[in-house]
């Protein structure tokens, strides 16, 4: 795999550490805003490690019921109090953590807007995130779905999946 192809991801909400690997390696990112939206997968959830483990925060969106819906179009459920959930986990295993009282406020302030759309929140965290780890965040939104076939793009729309192990990968390499 060549740094020269672009590679082609998911959106995401928290990322893992695969996820950003991904930017480091390819200087040509798309994010895919087209692809029907698919559960249980990092496009709403995350995992955090607390005291008792792995944490999974999930967040409720809202679909059409019946209907294939594109990522771009999934909106956020907020009859649930997932934010305060979300924050609670957060916090309970962070905020001993070195450096966390510098991030705490712009994390938690994510949580604290309204987005209407899942993607709007995600690209806000990304973009944070990318800064926060000083990688170079050039990416664009893609502007149609892609098929696998196409031999310009690395696909990682199931290769980064909390299903999955990292071992899965065959360019990222965990210690865990």
């Amino acid at each position: 795999m060549g740094a020269e192809k672009t590679v082609l991801l998911t959106t995401s909400y928290f990322g893992p550490i695969q996820y950003f690997t991904k930017f480091l390696i390819h200087p040509l990112r798309i994010i895919e805003q087209f692809d029907n939206y698919t559960k249980q997968t990092y496009r709403n959830r995350c995992n955090i490690y607390g005291a008792n483990g792995i944490l999974s925060l999930s967040i409720p969106v809202l679909k059409n019921a019946g209907h294939k819906s594109h990522v771009k179009d999934i909106r956020i459920d907020y009859n649930k109090n997932w934010r305060k959930l979300h924050w609670k986990g957060i916090e309970s295993a962070y905020r001993h953590s070195p450096f966390f009282e510098f991030y705490m406020d712009d994390v938690q302030s994510f949580l604290e807007k309204k987005h209407s759309y899942l993607i709007d929140l995600n690209l806000e965290i990304l973009d944070y995130l990318l800064v926060a780890l000083d990688i170079s965040g050039n990416y664009s939104l893609s502007d149609a779905f892609s098929e696998t076939g196409w031999k310009q793009f690395i696909y990682c729309r199931k290769t980064i999946n909390p299903k999955k192990k990292f071992s899965d990968d065959p360019v990222f390499r965990s210690e865990l």
